[in-house]
């Protein structure tokens, strides 16, 4: 019983060495890939910020309207 309690908790701790082991791997991994994407000029595209106007000058109107009645 008490062996089968040890051999448990042994390939318990193998699993979690091999996990943490895989992990890293893993990062090391990613690094080198962002590494070689950035070498070679391929990066994530950036988010482009569109300006709808038609809600620029009516919230620009809002707030100036506000800002009078408001005095």
């Amino acid at each position: 019983m008490l062996d089968r309690s040890n051999k448990a908790v042994s390939e318990r701790d193998e699993s979690n060495y091999a996990l943490k082991v895989a992990l890293a791997e893993k990062e090391k991994f990613k690094r080198r890939l962002n590494a070689i994407e950035s070498l070679i000029g391929r990066e994530k595209p950036k988010k482009e910020v569109i300006i709808n106007t038609e809600e620029t000058i009516s919230f620009s109107i809002l707030t100036i309207l506000g800002i009078i009645f408001l005095r």
